[in-house]
C-alpha cells in the first residue's frame, strides 16, 4: 500500500486476491484486477503511476498502470533472465526515468523505464548483490535524486552512488543495527533515518562523493 505524494487525499492497495483499490478521502473509486499477486506497491512522486512488483505467483514481474486510467497495466516488466525469483520492494526515481528492483535473491537492478529498455538493467555488467540477507526495502534519493539506498536484515545499508549510470560504487554502513533492518529513508542529500528490527530509530550523515 501507498499514499500519494502530491495528493495525500490518494491511497492504494493490493490485496492477495489480484485486486488493487484506488481510494480518495478512504472512499473507493476504483476496484482494479492485477493478474498477478502484488508483494510490493508504490506510487511515483508525482502520482501519475502506480508500481507493483510480483512474484508470489511465479511471475517476477512489475505492473506499471496510470493512477487515472488504471484497468490495465501501461507496461509489464518481465526479464526472466535477471529478475529470477519474487520481487521485494521496487524503487522509482523522482522524474519517472528510472526504475530499481530487489528480489528474493538479493539482487539489485536499475531499469531504464523511460525509454522502455528493459531487455537489460543498466547495471547488468557490475550488478549490485552485495547484501548478505533478504533485502527489506529501497528507495530513490540524495545527490539529484539518482542515488539509492538499500537496506537488509544483514545489519547493512548501501548508498549506491551511481546506479542510474550503470555503476556500483558504494558506502557500506556495516552493523547499523544488530540484525534486521526494517525500513531506511532519505531525510535529506547528506542524512539518512532507518528503523530496526528493535523497533530503534536511527540517523546518519553520509559524506557525499
Amino acid at each position: 500500500a501507498d499514499t500519494g505524494n502530491k495528493d495525500p487525499s490518494l491511497f492504494v492497495v493490493a490485496t492477495h486476491k489480484k485486486k488493487m483499490f484506488i481510494m480518495k478521502d478512504l472512499a473507493i473509486t476504483k476496484t482494479v484486477d492485477t493478474k498477478s499477486t502484488a508483494t510490493c506497491l508504490k506510487l511515483s512522486k508525482d502520482d501519475s503511476l502506480i508500481i507493483i512488483g510480483t512474484g508470489r505467483d511465479g511471475d517476477n514481474s512489475v505492473l506499471i498502470f496510470d493512477t487515472n486510467n488504471p484497468e490495465k497495466p501501461l507496461i509489464e516488466l518481465k526479464n526472466q533472465q535477471f529478475i529470477r525469483n519474487e520481487i521485494i520492494d521496487i524503487a522509482i526515481t523522482d522524474d519517472n526515468a528510472f526504475l530499481a528492483t530487489a528480489d528474493k535473491d538479493r539482487a539489485i537492478w536499475i531499469w531504464d523505464l523511460k525509454n522502455k529498455k528493459f531487455d537489460e538493467p543498466l547495471n547488468k555488467t557490475k550488478g549490485m548483490k552485495y547484501h548478505n540477507g533478504q533485502i527489506s526495502t529501497i528507495t530513490f534519493g540524495g545527490k539529484d535524486n539518482k542515488q539509492l539506498l538499500s537496506c537488509a536484515n544483514d545489519s547493512k545499508m548501501y548508498l549506491w552512488l551511481n546506479p542510474t549510470q550503470g555503476g556500483n560504487e558504494n558506502i557500506c554502513m556495516k552493523q547499523a543495527f544488530i540484525g534486521l533492518v526494517r525500513k531506511a529513508i532519505f531525510i535529506s542529500e547528506t542524512k539518512i533515518a532507518a528503523i530496526g528490527g528493535d523497533s530503534t530509530i536511527r540517523t546518519f550523515n553520509i559524506s557525499p562523493k
